[in-house]
């Protein structure tokens, strides 16, 4: 067992706890506002058509992907010759397994995104969907740049930060393609992309532009969209509102010469991916895809704490839908539900997949043997301080 990743990722989420406890409550009636909405647009096929007329009408290029190879086709298809891509944070990237699949294919992928970029160079799993660096500590940061780079740099997240965003900027000047995912679509053909950190203009802004994104993150409206998009970053980083929030009706053009509309930006291809989505909208597991990506399930998850490849709450059990294992781990505690601010019930969902009896002793079995781990591994950390 890793025990300096559990200690630092209880210390980041323990942080991040606290601050959504104190200003929670003013968000109660926004969360049932947004659960309400989910129920009613998610998969929602008459709003999915709408969509995608809206999106070629304003000229964007929209594809279905049914399935993930479907995906990775026409992402390779769509980047042609090009040898390296920037692309920003995207958990339906990562449910493609985007950046593997291209790297196999002999293109060298980029993220912009400084947490996405450390996990880049640690690999692994990531430890939170919109934090998936919360589980290494800066000092082990900087040992890895120093080994990779031959850099020395202070452990801290002002230094390390610095350092990687000059980094990554040395290699967005080269790519001609950048690659995102999407915060939601309207029905009106609008696309929202919620970020921190300016990247995702950088992706925004190249020649091609590849948005992939789930048939789930549909809207009616731009209002809808971004309530949201404010629960989401209220629950995912404590803050009322991300940065910057970038809403895309459709390639940059201008009409200051004898005003007449002129196309100056680059082109763009929607990839709206299924991926099971349909068939779960149908079945008794619909209420995982009112899901808004903010990772609160994640951050209160027990068995996700101790065990590096559980992914936690809902992303256990969406995955598991899709042919993963895993969620047998679940130990049914139910924090997850507590946390979730949709109160998306994923222990009910959990046993009515696996059963709740053979899970819960299995699960609590491993937990045990993990909890031992973690005290021994205290225990020589102890001694090595002695």
């Amino acid at each position: 067992m890793d025990f300096e990743r559990s200690i630092t990722m209880y210390k980041s989420f323990k942080m991040l706890r606290e601050k959504i406890e104190k200003e929670k409550e003013k968000y109660q009636d926004l969360c049932k506002e947004v659960r309400k909405i989910r129920e009613e647009s998610v998969c929602n096929q008459k709003l999915i058509d709408e969509t995608v007329r809206n999106l070629r009408s304003r000229g964007f290029r929209v594809e279905i992907a049914e399935k993930c190879e479907d995906a990775i086709k026409l992402v390779l298809k769509e980047i042609g010759d090009e040898k390296i891509v920037i692309k920003s944070k995207s958990n339906v990237c990562k449910e493609i397994k985007l950046a593997e699949n291209l790297i196999a294919n002999g293109i060298e992928v980029i993220e912009t995104d400084i947490g996405d970029r450390i996990m880049q160079i640690f690999g692994g799993e990531p430890a939170h969907p919109t934090g998936p660096a919360a589980h290494l500590s800066a000092e082990r940061i900087a040992k890895k740049i120093k080994e990779i780079y031959g850099v020395e740099v202070e452990a801290k997240a002002e230094s390390i930060a610095k350092f990687l965003k000059n980094e990554i900027s040395k290699h967005i000047e080269k790519a001609n393609v950048g690659i995102s995912g999407a915060n939601a679509i309207t029905s009106d053909g609008l696309i929202l992309l919620a970020h921190n950190e300016g990247n995702i203009a950088e992706v925004l802004r190249k020649r091609r532009w590849i948005c992939i994104t789930g048939i789930d993150k549909i809207y009616p409206s731009v209002y809808d969209a971004l309530k949201a998009i404010k629960l989401q970053s209220f629950f995912a980083t404590g803050k009322d509102s991300t940065s910057f929030i970038e809403i895309v009706s459709g390639a940059a053009s201008t009409s200051d010469i004898e005003k007449k509309p002129v196309r100056i930006g680059g082109d763009a291809l929607v990839i709206l991916l299924d991926n099971g989505r349909s068939d779960i909208a149908k079945s008794n597991f619909r209420e995982v895809l009112y899901c808004i990506g903010c990772g609160s399930c994640v951050t209160v998850c027990p068995m996700h704490l101790f065990n590096e490849y559980y992914k936690g709450g809902r992303f256990s059990l969406y995955y598991s839908l899709n042919g993963s294992d895993e969620v047998k781990l679940c130990l049914g505690c139910g924090k997850c539900v507590s946390a979730c601010p949709l109160k998306i019930d994923i222990p009910s969902m959990i046993d009515l997949k696996e059963g709740s009896l053979k899970r819960f002793f299995y699960s609590h079995f491993v937990f045990t043997l993990l909890l031992i781990k973690f005290g021994l591994s205290y225990a020589q950390s102890k001694l090595r301080i002695i």
